[in-house]
């Protein structure tokens, strides 16, 4: 039923300060059996992702969660990814080179959505291809507005993003709405897994940039009222793809002459003040 509604499992295999196995470094015979159990158990649903444990650094060392990643690598041929989650820090540089582990679980408590934003986009630069990152745990993420953002502020900084505390059953079903916004967005956007963050690209009201090859960029503001721009942009036809972040009203404009160099546009009538825009380039 998950798998049907595009739903995603996060399987933390152990929670903070959980172990079973007092064994230090090595994984013992029924560690080993219990881990692919689990891993035959679920490894059949296609949106699944395996984290080792939450806040790992609490009970186990860097080789045992290494250990333990190799048993699930083994275990699942239908080539899941493999997160590890860590205590409030963005220091992933005792996995980052480890073949069997695709993702860092970010615990990053910082007050801001441009904290947070600043937070996942150097993760990601340190990352450097060689895993993914996923901010998953932030403390007093708040509701309404200040959730939206947020979760727009990690979105554009390149990280997957989840709310620490959104439980769905006591959760404002406009906040799952608006998490459901930021989904279909990014699922629309059909070059995302080659695009950057490039803030240094923003110009006039953008906060947040993300831009790939070939003149295709996400831009993003929260500004009231204000112009969005890019600098240095490629001159010819674009389509752009407007979202209204608040209400989740799209506007399409399709070739769309656009000049090359610093470039601002104005935001289509039904537009809120809070949006992001999908632009590409479809000719000369």
């Amino acid at each position: 039923e998950m798998d049907r509604h595009g739903i995603a499992i996060y399987f933390f295999l152990y929670d903070d300060d959980a172990l079973l196995w007092n064994t230090g470094d090595e994984v013992g015979s029924p560690e080993r059996e219990f881990l692919r159990t689990l891993v035959n158990r679920f490894k059949h649903h296609e949106r699944l992702v395996w984290c080792v444990a939450e806040e790992y650094a609490e009970k186990l060392s860097a080789e045992r969660v290494r250990r333990i990643a190799k048993i699930i690598r083994d275990a699942d041929d239908r080539g899941h990814a493999i997160a590890v989650h860590k205590n409030d820090g963005l220091d992933f540089s005792e996995f980052a080179d480890d073949p069997c582990i695709d993702q860092f679980a970010i615990q990053y408590n910082v007050k801001t959505a441009e904290q947070l934003h600043a937070g996942v986009v150097q993760a990601r630069r340190e990352a450097k291809g060689r895993y993914g990152v996923n901010l998953s745990e932030a403390a007093e993420w708040g509701a309404g507005a200040e959730s939206r953002r947020k979760c727009w502020a990690c979105a554009m900084g390149g990280a997957s993003v989840m709310v620490l505390g959104m439980d769905i059953a006591s959760t404002p079903v406009s906040d799952l709405k608006d998490c459901g916004t930021v989904v279909r967005f990014f699922h629309a956007v059909g070059d995302l897994s080659s695009m950057e963050p490039h803030d240094e690209l923003a110009h006039a009201g953008t906060q947040y940039v993300l831009a790939g090859p070939g003149g295709s960029s996400v831009v993003y503001t929260s500004q009231s009222g204000s112009h969005v721009g890019l600098k240095g942009l490629q001159a010819g036809k674009y389509s752009f793809r407007w979202l209204d972040c608040a209400s989740g009203r799209t506007v399409a404009q399709e070739s769309v002459s656009v000049a090359g160099g610093d470039q601002t546009w104005p935001r289509p009538e039904g537009i809120g003040d809070e949006l992001a825009v999908y632009l590409y380039r479809i000719g000369g």
